[in-house]
């Protein structure tokens, strides 16, 4: 996850895009997450706002929902239910930025 945002900022950066993009973790597929998983997540959020970017979590399964409410996470990330909740979130962006934004997702 972590070489993938950081090759595709790279990617941009090397292509002098000044375009900001928005990246979508969907977490469906992850039954558990160690403290190695969340520094990943940490680490991918820090690049991506970096490079003026977004980062979202989606469809946390239950026992990665928990970690992230124990540790304070859900207060770092927004957090949607899953995939079609941030694709209404971002269609209804008052500000319009999220719209116009590249979408990424992983």
């Amino acid at each position: 996850l972590l070489q993938r945002v950081e090759s595709y900022f790279s990617a941009n950066q090397l292509m002098n895009r000044e375009q900001d993009v928005t990246v979508l973790v969907d977490l469906q597929n992850v039954a558990f997450l160690d403290s190695k998983g969340l520094g990943a997540l940490l680490s991918a959020l820090k690049i991506a706002s970096a490079h003026n970017g977004k980062l979202f979590l989606c469809s946390l399964q239950e026992s990665v929902r928990l970690l992230c409410e124990i540790t304070k996470m859900d207060r770092v990330f927004t957090i949607f239910e899953d995939c079609e909740s941030f694709s209404q979130y971002s269609a209804n962006m008052l500000e319009g930025d999220l719209r116009d934004r590249p979408l990424i997702t992983l």
